[in-house]
């Protein structure tokens, strides 16, 4: 049975996979993964990850062809609205990311006079 925190459910707490300490970053192990991503979170999204994993950035190792909605399904943002940046570029859910890349998720902005 799957019962919500907020919109995170345990279940995604659960599958996190384990993370090792690595310097000033935390890593990832995500299994046979052969490309290295390295990936920050901010604001309400970081408050998500449970309090041990909030170590930033993340290090991910992740299976070729991976997309930034298969870092976002891993780290159980699901469908929450963000604003993407790949290597200080916007970027979208569905792009394909690449050995060293940085990605970035932000809460969505609003506001203004």
């Amino acid at each position: 049975m799957t019962s919500s925190v907020g919109t995170l459910s345990t279940q995604a707490i659960t599958d996190f996979p384990p993370i090792e300490p690595n310097g000033d970053t935390a890593k990832i192990i995500a299994g046979d993964g052969r490309m290295r991503v390295t990936v920050k979170l901010f604001g309400p999204l970081l408050e998500r990850l449970p309090s041990e994993k909030r170590r930033m950035p993340l290090e991910l190792e992740v299976p070729e062809g991976a997309t930034v909605n298969d870092i976002a399904e891993m780290l159980g943002l699901g469908d929450v609205g963000a604003v993407i940046l790949i290597n200080d570029q916007e970027g979208h859910r569905g792009k394909r990311l690449s050995d060293g890349d940085v990605v970035s998720f932000f809460p969505p902005l609003a506001g203004g006079v």
